[in-house]
């Protein structure tokens, strides 16, 4: 008996996360535009973001370039990160996407929670991060972004692999 092992490429899709800030969402459209510039084989984005964000990043990477062809989706009532994870699903499937492995792009301090968010509603998941480290954004990662990690772990929305399990024990025990 002879197994084969076969490599099945799947395609990415680019998820690109809306913000509260103004300068994050046009920072993450320009990211958007040059990762897709770099990845031609990501055919299709999804702009995600609630109030108008979405639309607003759509229409700033038209603006910047968004290259010819790349099929576009829009996300629009995501309030929250764990929002942009469940109905980005709901989005790709209603598209026949769900063979599509989501590239999501944030902010560095972002990405951490927006990660693991992500992994509870796919199976895999690639990150895209627009930007890098400073001081500044360290600092809001550990005053704002670690709770927020915590507190969403608790509730379900993130997964936290094995801090998770230490979490629920400190729970039951309070």
């Amino acid at each position: 008996m002879v197994v084969r092992i076969v490599e099945v490429a799947v395609k990415p899709v680019l998820v690109v996360l809306g913000s509260r800030e103004p300068h994050e969402r046009r920072s993450r459209a320009a990211a958007a535009v040059r990762y897709l510039a770099r990845h031609p084989e990501t055919d299709v984005v999804v702009f995600s973001g609630y109030n108008g964000e979405a639309e607003e990043m759509l229409a700033l990477a038209r603006t910047l370039g968004l290259p010819a062809g790349v099929r576009v989706l829009l996300e629009q009532e995501s309030q929250h990160t764990y929002d942009n994870a469940v109905k980005t699903r709901e989005l790709l499937h209603q598209h026949d996407l769900d063979d599509r492995v989501p590239v999501v792009l944030s902010c560095p301090y972002h990405m951490p929670r927006a990660r693991r968010t992500f992994l509870t509603a796919f199976r895999r998941v690639d990150t895209a991060v627009e930007g890098r480290w400073s001081l500044d954004e360290a600092r809001k990662f550990v005053r704002d972004e670690l709770p927020r990690i915590v507190r969403h772990g608790l509730r379900g929305h993130v997964d936290l692999g094995p801090l998770s399990v230490v979490l629920n024990i400190v729970r039951r025990c309070a």
